[in-house]
């Protein structure tokens, strides 16, 4: 590929990304790093938090907090969630 057709995809790469978005990506980077890094010593869980109704957050987030409880159960790793 030549050069003027790498930089015209990358320029398309930004349009399609946003400036917001874009701007945060190196930020994102090093947050997923680090939780990679520390998964490594420690059991790190990230639970998705779906609140379309008050009563699914709920029943969500009970059923996380028992499987967390679970988990310290069964591992000899800490815990972060």
């Amino acid at each position: 590929m030549s050069l003027k057709a790498v930089l015209l995809q990358k320029i398309r790469v930004a349009q399609v990304l946003g400036p917001k978005k874009l701007l945060l990506l190196p930020f994102a980077l090093l947050y997923v790093g680090g939780l990679l890094l520390l998964a490594r010593v420690i059991r790190v869980n990230i639970h998705p938090i779906i609140n379309d109704r008050l009563g699914h957050f709920a029943f969500i987030t009970e059923i996380s907090v028992l499987r967390i409880r679970e988990m310290k159960k069964r591992s000899k790793l800490p815990n972060l969630n």
